[in-house]
């Protein structure tokens, strides 16, 4: 788990958007639904990754004091990627566009 963390932060995850700008041609389709492939889509902005993100933002709600993850939704008006950086440590994010 570790080691696809560590690729999840560095944006080292092989999603089409990221193949493509390495020079892979391929038809880009979401395995969830009809949308292009991007690591954006997947992780943050698809509606499987949205329905993901809620479902943590409540058992946050639910069992954190502070909530952690609904202050940052408070803080970056809902969008899932913005509340994980506000949520964790700033050097993770360190080399992440």
């Amino acid at each position: 788990m570790s080691l696809f963390a560590w690729r999840w932060v560095q944006r080292k995850i092989p999603t089409d958007d990221i193949l493509k700008i390495r020079g892979f041609s391929m038809a880009s389709k979401c395995q969830c639904c009809d949308q292009e492939e991007s690591f954006a889509h997947i992780f943050f902005s698809g509606h499987t990754a949205t329905q993901v993100w809620s479902h943590f933002l409540a058992i946050d709600l639910a069992f954190s004091s502070p909530p952690i993850l609904a202050d940052g939704a408070s803080k970056t008006g809902g969008n899932p990627e913005a509340i994980f950086k506000n949520a964790c440590p700033s050097s993770y994010f360190g080399s992440c566009g």
